[in-house]
């Protein structure tokens, strides 16, 4: 939060998140869950990093490194529909706005 990468260091970080979105897609079945049919911990975690990930590559390289993922853009919309993680996503991102409050009033 506020730091500096250099090119190299980007460019490096974006190839690796390129490797991990492409063996992501490779084990995510998306039917309708990751995992299958059934809700697991994997959704647990995915609704929880995705946004963070949306989040923080959005800022550092200018774009979402899921924008150009259709199945990640339409699971993430799914998990928001579902009440309960609606609840939480809601919950983290007021908990996030405070800490990035707090952090700039020192």
């Amino acid at each position: 939060m506020g730091g500096t990468l250099t090119d190299d260091a980007k460019a490096a970080i974006n190839a690796d998140l390129a490797k991990g979105i492409r063996a992501f897609l490779q084990l995510a079945t998306f039917d309708p869950f990751l995992a299958g049919a059934e809700l697991t911990v994997a959704d647990c975690a995915a609704a929880m990093h995705f946004p963070l990930i949306s989040l923080a590559t959005a800022r550092v390289f200018g774009a979402d490194v899921f924008a150009d993922v259709p199945q990640v853009v339409a699971y993430v919309e799914r998990i928001r529909q579902r009440p309960h993680f609606a609840r939480v996503l809601a919950d983290n991102r007021e908990a996030f706005e405070r800490a990035v409050a707090n952090a700039r009033r020192g």
